[in-house]
């Protein structure tokens, strides 16, 4: 959850109970003094830190994280069309 500010695990099948994912990700929130919001769609059940980023160091890894994403998008997009 430090490195990108938010964390997810599925429901399905049983793997984990929203109640316990949700109570242990505020357990978390307050051991780190941040605010801890969680949510559930679909069959996986999210925590994020409610102020990522809040700092210089998470700002960067949030840019390297956003970065990371839209070169492997891009990579995908073309592989798709077959342009290299």
């Amino acid at each position: 959850m430090l490195k990108c500010g938010i964390a997810q695990s599925t429901t399905q099948d049983g793997i984990v109970s929203v109640a316990e994912w949700r109570s242990t990700a505020r357990a978390i929130g307050r051991a780190l003094k941040r605010p801890i919001k969680t949510f559930l769609a679909g069959n996986s059940v999210y925590a994020i830190l409610g102020d990522w980023p809040r700092d210089d160091e998470e700002r960067t890894l949030h840019q390297q994280n956003v970065h990371d994403a839209a070169v492997t998008m891009n990579e995908l997009v073309a592989k798709r069309l077959g342009v290299k």
